[in-house]
């Protein structure tokens, strides 16, 4: 069976931010990191970093952002389907979303992986990975 990663590891900084955790861990991969280098730029998490523990298994550590009275700032993130059922975004989607609260997260075939509301300066359009509020 394989494991869809993406999803997995949204599932898990959800699990995280609704404990209260400071930090969760989640398995490693290219397309992780750019997802959560635009939550970061958005402001939605604290950061993130990498984290070896005994050699070949790499992970990140994504540390959760509060507020000050101690609610999450990411209330909401949910992952579309896997990439066998892409989910395409068209520029006009992509301002529909982008006009609400939260950040939209978009795979393109320029510059790769992108807020929508950057997507939407560039006018272009891509594969919808994530949601987040």
């Amino acid at each position: 069976m394989a494991i869809n990663l993406i999803s997995d590891s949204i599932n898990q900084i959800r699990k995280g931010s609704k404990s209260k955790s400071k930090s969760v861990l989640i398995f490693y991969s290219k397309k992780m990191m750019c997802i959560l280098d635009v939550l970061y730029l958005n402001g939605l998490i604290r950061g993130f970093r990498h984290y070896h523990r005994g050699g070949e298994v790499r992970k990140i550590e994504v540390l959760l952002k509060y507020r000050g009275n101690g609610s999450p700032t990411l209330k909401r993130i949910l992952a579309f389907p896997r990439n066998s059922d892409h989910v395409g975004a068209k520029a006009l989607c992509v301002m529909q979303c982008s006009l609400g609260f939260g950040c939209l997260v978009i795979s393109t075939s320029r510059g790769g992986v992108m807020s929508g509301k950057e997507a939407l300066r560039l006018k272009i359009g891509g594969v919808l990975l994530c949601y987040a509020t």
